[in-house]
């Protein structure tokens, strides 16, 4: 029973580095795929992660309503705006959060067979 325990420790810190690893990396070609006019929106990007009520979770956004854009909006509207209509970048965020995502389980599953 306590190796069973122990292997359920293991298996869930191997989600959550690999979540987390797959966070930054759909961060990462967001920010290649965002619309750049000052560079604001781009580097507003941002990756949180964490434990709540019993679940692990990884959020990425674009946009902080204290940083601004060339303009002087924050960088949150203009952040929303841009991915919904943008004629050549829209969905920068959404586009490499769904070309990835069918595959997580997949990869995650690869990394708890090494786990001994």
């Amino acid at each position: 029973m306590r190796r069973l325990s122990e292997l359920a420790v293991a298996y869930q810190k191997v989600v959550k580095v690999e979540m987390k690893k797959e966070g930054v990396e759909i961060l990462e070609e967001a920010q290649n795929r965002v619309p750049v006019d000052s560079g604001a929106l781009r580097r507003s990007g941002k990756i949180a992660d964490g434990d709540e009520n019993g679940s692990y979770t990884v959020a990425i956004g674009f946009g902080d309503p204290t940083v601004t854009n060339a303009d002087g909006d924050p960088t949150s509207d203009y952040a929303r705006y841009q991915h919904e209509t943008h004629l050549s970048k829209a969905k920068f965020l959404e586009a490499p959060y769904f070309e990835r995502i069918g595959t997580l389980p997949d990869r995650i599953a690869m990394k708890i067979k090494g786990v001994k």
